[in-house]
């Protein structure tokens, strides 16, 4: 039988007690199985160790921009894109990766060899002849209107459904 209030002190004892006999004990040196931890560099996969960017693309595959070729990832092997097994590329340096909404890849090398485009297995080079207001491309942006955006040295091009309008530095952008 209890008399008076239950000691604060007691009650902690106990809750201590319960901790370190009931619920069992998790180690730092166990090993949590749940998940599969690799590391790929240079000598296993990867064709150089800095990544410059990185995009999942909508079938799943994750594509690795280096400078040393792209890495494209399947799950369980990479298979690497370089000058040496794709002439097209004309560069194994690049900067940035971007999947528009029709599912084309877009592949932004370090040099001003414009941009090129990565669709249905194949690559080709996206510059002034299509309508690229420059060859350097600064930057890239596909915004929440799936509208794709190409910032270079010497305007903006904007591509919505095919259609394609240049911007340049005379030109006043008209943002609804």
């Amino acid at each position: 039988m209890l008399r008076g209030p239950l000691n604060p002190r007691f009650f902690f004892i106990g809750i201590l007690l319960f901790i370190f006999l009931f619920i069992p004990s998790i180690r730092a040196d166990q090993k949590d199985n749940r998940f599969l931890i690799k590391h790929w560099g240079e000598n296993s996969a990867l064709p150089q160790t800095s990544v410059n960017s990185m995009v999942q693309t909508r079938d799943g595959y994750i594509w690795i921009a280096t400078f040393g070729g792209l890495a494209k990832f399947d799950g369980l092997k990479f298979t690497i894109l370089d000058v040496g097994n794709t002439p097209e590329l004309k560069t194994n340096r690049f900067l940035k990766l971007q999947e528009d909404r029709k599912g084309n890849l877009w592949i932004f090398p370090e040099a001003n060899l414009g941009v090129f485009r990565y669709s249905n297995n194949k690559i080709t080079t996206f510059d002034s002849s299509q309508g690229l207001p420059s060859k350097k491309v600064n930057t890239v942006l596909l915004d929440s209107q799936n509208v794709l955006w190409f910032g270079t040295n010497k305007g903006v091009l904007r591509i919505e459904s095919d259609q394609k309008t240049i911007y340049t530095i005379r030109e006043k952008i008209e943002l609804s």
